[in-house]
């Protein structure tokens, strides 16, 4: 089917991977991503962002059984670079990240069939906690102690 084909080549082409990691953390990270072409006059776009988790370094994104909504944003005006912050990571664990968009208000609603991809990235471990604070044993004062 040329439909499936061109969602295919959507989300496997070079310019699918477009989502940007700016900022990365143990248990949320800041994305970017160019923003979707509009039709039209139309301005206000939906924008969702799905997580989905890698057994490891080797595993595909399988989105439709693995995938998690982390964020959506609706934009009343669009602007050339689009940002987001996705909470709820697990730290240490291996993600890829997917944006996809739609018209909130317009038609049947159905998201893009265009995806945009984050390239496959790593949680960090959490910051060690500071350790608890310790006793500092005192010396008592000398019996020779000349202050006396």
């Amino acid at each position: 089917d040329a439909v499936e084909e061109e969602e295919a080549r959507a989300e496997t082409g070079p310019a699918a991977a477009c989502v940007e990691l700016t900022r990365l953390g143990a248990r949320e990270l800041d994305i970017s991503w160019p923003a979707f072409a509009l039709q039209g006059s139309l301005t206000m776009v939906e924008y969702r962002v799905t997580a989905c988790l890698l057994a490891g370094t080797e595993d595909s994104p399988d989105f439709e059984s693995r995938g998690v909504v982390v964020a959506t944003l609706t934009l009343e005006k669009q602007s050339e670079q689009v940002t987001a912050t996705v909470p709820g990571l697990f730290p240490n664990t291996r993600y890829v990240l997917r944006v996809d968009a739609r018209y909130p208000h317009i038609g049947k609603r159905a998201f893009s069939s265009g995806k945009a991809l984050s390239p496959a990235f790593l949680t960090p471990f959490p910051a060690r906690p500071p350790l608890p604070p310790v006793p500092v044993a005192l010396e008592p004062p000398s019996p020779h102690d000349p202050a006396e």
